[in-house]
């Protein structure tokens, strides 16, 4: 191991703890910074100038993440931009459950009672305050997430076959 990971190996129980805390912290701030630059990118076509196709192209030759997680991230960053969210309340959340929240959030139907408990609780909980999930845990219905545009929809397994569903770039949600 290099010298800083050895370093890092060998913090004692409490000096882990309180760089585990830090460095998520810094990551949930990251997560934003990245989302406004994918955003001002993408708004202001600067991955036109390297001679990409698209913006989704320019992020698949990045190879940094996929196409949808990028823009989610960016729809983050838009929320942060337009005022609906602060930066502060963004970080809290967490990139896990404000892609939870973010087809809600864009539609204006999360109320500041769901947003201050989205900063507090596990993911679980949100999932059951969103009615995802039920209190035992089951799901309420199944959910598949739009690769394209990030938004969620119920789903009823008969209502596509597997090849349309393949053709649509629809992945059943794991969640």
């Amino acid at each position: 191991m290099s010298d800083s990971y050895d370093t890092l190996w060998e913090l004692g129980p409490e000096e882990n703890e309180k760089t585990i805390l830090n460095m998520a912290q810094r990551q949930k701030a990251d997560f934003l910074v990245l989302g406004i630059l994918l955003l001002a990118n993408m708004k202001r076509s600067y991955w036109s100038r390297n001679q990409h196709h698209s913006f989704k192209d320019f992020i698949e030759q990045l190879g940094i993440g996929s196409y949808s997680r990028m823009t989610r991230l960016a729809d983050m960053a838009q929320l942060v931009l337009d005022g609906k969210l602060t930066a502060e309340e963004v970080s809290e959340i967490g990139v896990s459950k404000m892609s939870r929240l973010l087809p809600l959030l864009k539609k204006g139907e999360v109320s500041r009672d769901t947003i201050e408990l989205a900063k507090t609780c596990p993911y679980r909980d949100l999932l059951v305050q969103l009615g995802k999930v039920k209190e035992d845990g089951g799901p309420v219905e199944q959910w598949i997430r739009c690769p394209r545009c990030g938004n969620e929809y119920a789903f009823n397994k008969s209502m596509l076959t597997k090849a349309e569903n393949e053709s649509h770039g629809i992945e059943a949600d794991e969640d």
